[in-house]
């Protein structure tokens, strides 16, 4: 406790001390704070904000660590080429569990990943990854498989179904903000479009209909060539007027781009059928 504080009684000492650490992070490192959650107590702010200026006293130092020196260099974990198939989910189950026990989480999100290289990734590369350390804070580190080897053929498929079709085939109105360019966009004979031309067609398009509901969507491919890749599909969409029902099927292809992080980017959207 700030010695500053010790003439108030303990509640309010931390109460004080908490505003205390509050404008210093604030004058010190831009810092913002809300209001605060209802159910956060003083007591779990004070060590909340305590937390916080400890990691970033270990940032300011720039130190590291190795991964496998952070779980304490376990040895029951076998290499990979000694595990066999039948003992596999056990040992990715116990490798997990003992990560957890430090505060590491790894997760994986393509389906094109086996168990056995998500294995060989944790005990081959990612203890030997040097990571921020963070002392004996509770904070969780997560590291993520698709980080470090990236799905060009999973991710373009995830973001042109959950971030561009599905948006598009639904009567809510929604920002195309991420993943797409800010200008030349594509939409079927539509060209160049900036990104608020692109949404004023799709927004124009809902308008018409007292409600739209996606029935189904699917992928038909997903070819790579280079930095591009291409996302054909079919939907079916239900498009209700006011005493009308329509059921409408077609065709879908977004053409997606990535920089040299990976990064995907949707220029051209074309859906059959719907008069967009």
């Amino acid at each position: 406790m700030n010695p500053e504080f010790e003439h108030l009684n303990k509640k309010d000492a931390i109460k004080a001390e908490n505003n205390f650490l509050k404008m210093k992070m604030m004058l010190e490192r831009g810092a913002q704070f809300g209001g605060g959650h209802p159910d956060f107590s003083p007591e779990m702010e004070n060590q909340f904000l305590k937390n916080i200026m400890a990691i970033e006293a270990q940032f300011d130092a720039g130190k590291k660590i190795k991964l496998y020196d952070k779980i304490d260099r376990p040895t029951i974990f076998k290499p990979v080429a000694e595990i066999t198939e039948a003992e596999l989910g056990s040992a990715v189950d116990s490798l997990l569990s003992w990560l957890s026990e430090y505060n590491i989480s790894v997760s994986v999100d393509s389906p094109n990943v086996s168990l056995m290289e998500f294995y060989r990734f944790i005990t081959e590369e990612l203890f030997q990854f040097e990571m921020d350390d963070t002392g004996d804070t509770d904070w969780v580190s997560t590291f993520s498989y698709d980080s470090f080897h990236p799905d060009l053929l999973y991710e373009s498929e995830t973001v042109a179904i959950d971030d561009c079709i599905s948006l598009i085939l639904q009567k809510e109105e929604v920002e195309f903000l991420d993943f797409f360019e800010t200008g030349n966009i594509r939409l079927n004979n539509h060209f160049p479009l900036s990104i608020k031309q692109f949404s004023d067609h799709i927004d124009k398009f809902k308008s018409a209909y007292r409600d739209i509901a996606l029935i189904d969507i699917s992928t038909i491919s997903c070819l790579a060539d280079g930095p591009a890749c291409i996302v054909r599909g079919t939907f079916c969409v239900q498009l209700s007027l006011l005493n009308e029902k329509i059921i409408k099927h077609g065709k879908w292809l977004v053409l997606l781009t990535t920089d040299e992080d990976k990064y995907c980017c949707i220029n051209t959207v074309e859906i059959e059928g719907l008069g967009l």
